[in-house]
Order: C-alpha cells, then sequence, then structure tokens
C-alpha cells in the first residue's frame, strides 16, 4: 500500500494518533482505519458539524458486516502482498483489489437490525450515568491501571444495571395501560 500510495502522489490523511479502536482489555488504543487521499485535500479548516432534528421512525435495515477470522486474516494479507500494483492508475483500482481480495479471505454476514431510536425510559439518571461511564473510561484509556480499570468497569455496570431497570419499568407501564 505504501509504494501506491508514494507512486501515485497520494498521502495518508489519517492524523497522527488517531485512534480508532481501544482495546478493551488494555486500554490501549490502536490506529485500524487509514484514509488517503491527494494533497490537494489539505485543509486547516474546521469540519462543518450538522445536527439534524427530524424524528425518525422506527426502520429496519439490513447490515451487511465482514466476518474475519485469523486464517483468513494471514491469507488475505499473503495474498495482498503479493499483487503487482504497478500497473494501477487510479484509487478505484486498489480499492477494487482489496474488496475482490477480502470477499475470497472473508465473508459477509447480512443481519436484519431493528433500528428505533427513540428511547422513552432514558431520563438525565441515565444521561448522567453515561457521562460518568465515559469519563472513567477516557481517565482508563490515558492512564491504563488496574485502579482505573476497576473504576471504569464499576460504573460500567451501573449504568447498565440502570438502563435496565428503566427499561424495565416503562416495559411494564406500557403493559398495564
Amino acid at each position: 500500500m505504501y509504494n501506491f500510495i508514494t507512486q501515485n502522489n497520494l498521502m495518508l490523511i489519517t492524523p497522527p494518533g488517531l485512534i480508532t479502536r481501544i482495546d478493551p482489555k488494555t486500554g490501549k488504543g490502536s490506529t485500524i482505519d487509514y484514509f488517503i487521499g491527494s494533497p490537494e485535500l489539505r485543509s486547516d479548516h474546521l469540519p462543518i458539524i450538522l445536527n439534524d432534528d427530524n424524528q425518525i421512525t422506527e426502520t429496519h435495515t439490513k447490515e451487511s458486516t465482514w466476518k474475519f477470522n485469523n486464517e483468513g486474516w494471514k491469507n488475505f494479507q499473503v495474498e495482498l502482498t503479493n499483487k503487482d500494483i504497478k500497473g494501477i492508475k487510479s484509487i478505484t483500482e486498489l480499492i477494487d483489489i482489496i474488496k475482490n481480495t477480502a470477499k475470497k479471505h472473508f465473508r459477509f454476514d447480512n443481519k436484519i437490525s431493528k433500528n428505533n431510536p427513540s428511547k422513552p425510559w432514558w431520563n438525565e439518571k441515565c444521561r448522567e450515568a453515561i457521562k460518568k461511564r465515559n469519563k472513567a473510561f477516557n481517565k482508563w484509556r490515558k492512564n491504563p491501571n488496574e485502579i482505573n480499570r476497576i473504576e471504569y468497569k464499576k460504573l460500567q455496570i451501573k449504568a447498565k444495571k440502570l438502563s435496565k431497570r428503566k427499561k424495565r419499568i416503562v416495559g411494564k407501564l406500557s403493559v398495564h395501560h
């Protein structure tokens, strides 16, 4: 991939040190998502953040996710490393090569998921519990030691119990009325 990027005057746009995955056992972060683009895409502008206040109703969507396994991952890496990329003229060709190689070694899992974003049980206590849990998680991530991990786990359990209790109460109310 490095050769393709340098041969085609592209650059890795992923910010240095951007963590896209955190190991739940160690709390250490790693970057597994990379963005490639041309140098002209550089910008010193801040991102534009949009909010959508539209209410979304319940939907059913079909999600496709890759199912990875160790053997397939090793074979995928070997095959991709052995590919001749000198003749590639565009990023689209590179993406096609990666996708087609992945299809040989991994499979898609198509799930139908129910998406219901309205949560009648959600309240200020739930928001506070999640906020405390996230704060403890960030503290553990920045300083991964046993004390911070235990504190995070305690608050994670507390937040989960609270949301389950609230869901159960709302469920009982809707059944009785």
